[in-house]
C-alpha cells in the first residue's frame, strides 16, 4: 500500500514478486502474503507495468471520474481480485 500523502489511489494495490526493500524505505507497507495458489497470481496480466511515466498503468483520476468504463475501454486485460481472505 502507498505511504500516507502519496497521490496513488488508496484502493489500489500491486504485486511484488520479490523482497523489495527500496519500496519499504519509501514508506510502502506490505498488504499481505500469498500463502497458496501462487500460480494464480503468476497468471495476472503484467504488461501494463508501473504508473506513468515508467509504465502505462491506469490513471487514478480517470478511474475516479469514469470507473469501470475507463478501465474496460483502456485496460481490457486488467485483472480483478473479487474475493480475498484475511487470516
Amino acid at each position: 500500500m502507498p505511504p500516507p500523502g502519496r497521490t496513488r489511489d488508496p484502493r489500489s494495490c500491486s504485486s511484488n514478486f520479490r523482497d523489495n526493500r527500496a519500496l519499504a524505505r519509501q514508506g510502502f507497507a506490505p498488504l499481505g502474503k500469498v500463502i497458496e495458489a501462487m500460480d494464480t497470481v503468476e497468471r495476472f496480466y503484467g504488461s501494463y507495468g508501473d504508473m506513468a511515466p515508467t509504465g502505462i498503468s491506469p490513471d487514478a483520476t480517470q478511474i475516479e471520474q469514469q470507473g469501470k468504463e475507463y478501465l474496460g475501454n483502456h485496460f481490457p486485460r486488467l485483472d480483478y481480485i473479487r474475493k480475498a481472505t484475511v487470516q
